[in-house]
């Protein structure tokens, strides 16, 4: 993803009620350009082949939030799942039962997100930039990523072989993001393959919860 078709994109969000302004828009820095893309690439909300970009967030400076401690107290993550694997094994049981809503438990909720994740994401410092925004563009591709997903796998049933994260893992102050995940499947034939279902994992508290869903 490019530079001016991130700027279409944050352009976009005030003509549907965002609260980004066209001045800011225009005036942002490589670091606030930097900071979206990261965001995008780990929530999927770009869309188009974003391993692609002509240019990549780690090739330009980061905007760095403030500190954070981490709770003495763990934070609830509901339906979060102990490890990668467990919430990949819920993921193919609720596909096979054909449970849409089942599968859209595994997502982190919008509080969750807003309340835990966004803090820390350097997006969050791009100023008028609002944690609103963030989750209405990722819900929409992650809602997309699920009806694309389910059209030809939902009812099928499928053995988890191996997940690993193509994108390596993200440390922020009080959580993980292991991005750019990848499940290997055996189907009822035996055949094996890698595909790209499930977004990015946050992990938090010992928990693992989705940022959304991709399809191939």
């Amino acid at each position: 993803m490019g530079e001016l078709r991130i700027r279409k994109l944050i352009l976009s969000s005030s003509r549907k009620g965002g609260r980004l302004r066209r001045s800011n828009a225009a005036l942002l820095s490589s670091s606030s350009i930097a900071a979206l893309l990261a965001f995008l690439l780990i929530t999927g909300a770009g869309g188009g082949n974003e391993t692609a970009a002509p240019f990549s967030a780690s090739s330009l400076p980061l905007p760095t939030p403030p500190p954070r401690s981490k709770p003495s107290e763990p934070r609830a993550l509901i339906n979060g799942q102990p490890s990668p694997e467990a919430l990949a094994k819920r993921f193919l049981q609720y596909l096979a039962g054909k449970d849409a809503k089942a599968i859209q438990s595994l997502r982190l909720t919008k509080r969750e997100f807003c309340e835990y994740v966004w803090p820390e994401l350097p997006a969050s410092r791009i100023p008028n930039l609002t944690c609103d925004w963030a989750w209405e563009r990722a819900t929409l591709k992650s809602d997309g990523g699920l009806g694309e997903l389910l059209a030809p796998r939902a009812g099928k049933r499928y053995e988890l072989v191996h997940v690993r994260f193509a994108g390596g893992v993200e440390e922020r102050y009080t959580y993980r993001i292991h991005k750019d995940t990848r499940l290997t499947l055996k189907d009822e034939d035996g055949t094996q393959k890698e595909v790209k279902a499930l977004g990015s994992m946050l992990e938090l508290d010992g928990k693992y919860k989705v940022f959304g869903f991709v399809s191939d």
